[in-house]
């Protein structure tokens, strides 16, 4: 797994291979992060090309906003199909 911390020390990027059954497997200390419990499920969220992962739902249109200031101020540029 590579793990690239940036300036943010609340955002991580994980590798994260994806095997034949089209599955990715979590790493613990991140599903700890989440405070998840056995059986819980998890959000996936995708916004374009890019997709985020949730211990709860949050109001989507926060979110969503939120994710967007976050992009602009890491100048991450948008996916263009």
């Amino acid at each position: 797994m590579n793990l690239t911390e940036s300036n943010n020390a609340s955002m991580r990027v994980f590798s994260l291979p994806v095997n034949q059954e089209g599955e990715v497997h979590i790493p613990q200390h991140v599903l700890n992060n989440f405070q998840t419990n056995v059986g819980q499920s998890l959000t996936l969220i995708q916004i374009a090309g890019f997709a985020v992962l949730l211990a709860n739902v949050p109001k989507i249109s926060e979110l969503a906003n939120n994710f967007v200031s976050l992009m602009n101020d890491h100048q991450v540029d948008r996916v263009r199909p």
